[in-house]
């Protein structure tokens, strides 16, 4: 089934979307931890960050993705 996602650059490939999607969840989980996040992936890569986020998180272990 072709996703029509080409026509836009994007990446096709269903194994590699998903590996992006991963890694994006990683990342995103890693900065909503309020701490130094740094991440080295096979797509992406995010200096050494502190992101500001609220102390306490209502949702635990983080809000649903």
């Amino acid at each position: 089934m072709n996703s029509g996602f080409d026509t836009f650059g994007e990446e096709c490939d269903r194994r590699t979307r998903a590996e992006l999607m991963d890694e994006c969840l990683d990342i995103v989980c890693g900065l909503w931890g309020g701490q130094l996040f740094e991440y080295s992936g096979r797509h992406y890569t995010v200096q050494p960050s502190e992101f500001p986020t609220i102390e306490i998180l209502e949702q635990s272990p983080r809000v649903p993705i």
